[in-house]
């Protein structure tokens, strides 16, 4: 999960994403102890695969998170514009 549109929502909504993602561990969550209360209605391991990507997701996304409030924060307190190299290919 690198760069591209995953990479500018984190720094454009970073909060709203990782609350979603925390939405969707809840649920999940719920529905496994249904589940394993009710197993007639569905696997409760079936729902091991997802937690874990989630997990995951949430992991990624609180890093991104972080690496933009230090870049704010240092713009902020030392006047200075943190600004990411441009990459370009040469043939």
């Amino acid at each position: 999960m690198s760069g591209g549109l995953y990479t500018q929502v984190v720094f454009t909504g970073g909060l709203t994403v990782v609350r979603v993602y925390f939405f969707h561990r809840d649920g999940m969550l719920k529905m496994k102890d249904v589940y394993q209360q009710n197993p007639q209605l569905g696997d409760p391991s079936t729902l091991e695969k997802q937690l874990e990507e989630n997990a995951q997701k949430l992991d990624h996304l609180r890093h991104e998170l972080t690496k933009f409030e230090v870049r704010e924060h240092i713009q902020e307190t030392m006047g200075v514009r943190i600004v990411r190299p441009e990459v370009r290919i040469v043939r």
